[in-house]
């Protein structure tokens, strides 16, 4: 997939893994047939409510940064990829 994106052109994929869409240009939330949110990754993925009306659980690092963040560690963003988490995990230190 990502190799032919590279290559110009578009690839549509259908998932219910969260963490499938981190990488996507555009991402587009459907339950029930419906449309319920759109947008970039960083904008839906990072949307636990939004997430949750869809019946789908955020990606791993989009969970951390709202634990840290209720026991009130705030960073500067919210991760959608293992490598963010860790670069703002870093940030910390």
């Amino acid at each position: 997939m990502h190799r032919l994106h590279g290559e110009g052109r578009t690839v549509v994929m259908i998932s219910h893994y969260v963490e499938e869409a981190v990488s996507a240009d555009r991402v587009v939330l459907m339950h029930n047939g419906k449309v319920v949110g759109e947008g970039t990754p960083r904008k839906v993925l990072a949307d636990p409510a939004l997430l949750m009306e869809a019946g789908l659980l955020p990606p791993f690092t989009v969970r951390v940064y709202y634990d840290l963040q209720n026991r009130g560690v705030t960073l500067a963003r919210c991760p959608l990829t293992m490598e963010e988490l860790a670069e703002e995990l870093c940030r910390l230190m």
